[in-house]
């Protein structure tokens, strides 16, 4: 796939927050109305049968809350993108989700439906839209009973060589929030789903448009 990248993450022009953290987060990235990231998923055999789309189209700053609204888009097989989904999400929200290390403090999304170009009523989703794609958990976890950081390289096709870490947890393996974030920028650049499985898929960065 053909890249637009315009900027290379290390641009972005971080500015650490009034909070402390180990590791980069969502809330330290200069999000920008207009910027996009495609990730595209692949089968066991590596064909890419779906190309997903985060689309930043509005950013509301009140105080100390920022609120983001992204629209989701898809193309399948090749096809043109179909947009079928907006969300907004609280920076401030998702960061505090993690203050406390020894326990995640679950908070929801609004999701958007969004049917013949009309933008529906919405309904309460769990964050995953948006942590499965942007890190939200700054700490490095050490001897923890249930989570676990581990940190590795990965070959991303637009950013090449990357160190990345990973937030596992120990009792829910199958949880969805494991992928390989980029230690830079907290962005997540690939996923493996169901590995070792005949139901293995990834998941992986590989387009962006920034500003």
């Amino acid at each position: 796939m053909k890249s637009h990248l315009i900027l290379i993450f290390g641009i972005f022009g971080f500015c650490l927050n009034a909070f402390a953290a180990d590791l980069p987060v969502a809330s330290d990235i200069d999000f920008k109305t207009g910027m996009m990231w495609e990730w595209s998923y692949k089968n066991s055999d590596g064909d890419i049968y779906s190309v997903e789309r985060y689309k930043l189209v509005d950013i509301e700053t009140f105080q100390l809350n920022t609120t983001l609204r992204f629209e989701m888009s898809t193309s399948y097989n090749g096809g043109p993108f179909e947009v079928h989904h907006q969300f907004t999400m609280n920076l401030r929200q998702c960061y505090r989700s993690h203050l406390n290390p020894r326990q995640r403090m679950g908070f929801n999304l609004r999701m958007y439906p969004i049917r013949n170009g009309e933008i529906g009523r919405y309904v309460l989703a769990p964050s995953v839209a948006f942590e499965e794609k942007f890190n939200c958990n700054g700490n490095i976890y050490e001897n923890n009973w249930r989570y676990e950081t581990s940190f590795s390289t990965v070959v991303n096709p637009i950013l090449g060589e990357r160190a990345v870490f990973y937030q596992k947890d120990k009792i829910k393996k199958g949880a969805q929030l494991t992928g390989a974030y980029d230690t830079q920028t907290g962005i997540m650049l690939k996923k493996v789903f169901n590995p070792g499985t005949e139901n293995e898929y990834t998941s992986e960065l590989t387009d962006l448009i920034s500003y």
